[in-house]
């Protein structure tokens, strides 16, 4: 699906209006944040659509969650030996997206 390994570290479901849908936010360690757009087909889920945020935008994201409000919330941590660390790299975002 990826050409370039992405490093998984964290995995969201969003809510979905239909129980034949589904959106997936996938996060990396290599600064990779993609929406993935599901549709069970035949009783098979597939990917429809993908929506990729700027690549290494967060740094590396190790976690992702969706909240109660259906934000997500995604935390990085980039003071991990790679690479020199600077102030503000390990963050807790709140991303909102549209539905």
């Amino acid at each position: 699906m990826w050409e370039q390994p992405i490093a998984p570290a964290g995995l969201a479901l969003r809510p979905s209006a239909t129980p034949d849908s589904a959106q997936v936010v996938v996060g990396g360690l290599r600064g990779h944040l993609e929406q993935l757009t599901l549709r069970r087909r035949e009783g098979n889920w597939q990917v429809t659509e993908r929506a990729a945020f700027p690549q290494g935008q967060f740094g590396r994201v190790r976690s992702v969650v969706t909240s109660r409000d259906g934000s997500l919330l995604v935390t990085t941590s980039n003071r991990d030996a790679r690479g020199v660390p600077r102030a503000g790299d390990d963050l807790l975002l709140r991303l909102t997206l549209a539905p």
